[in-house]
């Protein structure tokens, strides 16, 4: 079942990784984990 979840979690990562760096960088103003 634990496989089943990280295997879920890791499509939605792929899946919508492209579309958070692209608003990460049309949003340069927000806040990020670095500090800046």
């Amino acid at each position: 079942m634990v496989l089943v979840g990280i295997g879920t979690l890791f499509a939605l990562a792929v899946a919508l990784g492209p579309y958070l760096v692209l608003y990460l960088m049309t949003h340069p103003d927000l806040p990020t984990p670095g500090g800046h």
